[in-house]
């Protein structure tokens, strides 16, 4: 049985493909915590099927923010539509998010709990 553990951020974050299949929150953070996806664009090999779930965890009322960015060149879709801001982003406790590349361009979103918005600035 494969099991996943939650890696718990309080800064900013980088993404790899290395990490694929792992699971990302901003549990006890005190500020937005960004996560930027890695670059599907020229990676096609690498890149299709990578996946990443984020968990919005946040126990104090400060720095309630997760946001998630693609790189230049590459996009997120949510429900097959592509967001109309930079980065998608959610603030309460419980909000969660599975985005999977393509291998093209694209980080779509394959599974959703809660509030997520985009947009250019939380």
């Amino acid at each position: 049985m494969h099991k996943l553990c939650v890696i718990e951020h309080t800064e900013d974050y980088e993404l790899s493909f290395d990490e694929s299949g792992s699971v990302h929150s901003n549990r006890y953070a005190t500020a937005i915590v960004t996560f930027t996806l890695p670059s599907i664009f020229g990676n096609p090999i690498i890149s299709k099927g990578a996946y990443f779930y984020f968990a919005s965890q946040v126990y104090s009322l400060i720095g309630r923010i997760i946001l998630i960015q693609p790189k230049a060149g590459d996009i997120i879709n949510d429900n097959s539509v592509p967001i109309t801001g930079e980065y998608i982003w959610a603030d309460g406790r419980g909000e969660g998010i599975t985005l999977v590349s393509d291998g093209v361009n694209a980080w779509n979103t394959i599974d959703k709990s809660g509030v997520w918005k985009s947009a250019s600035t939380p």
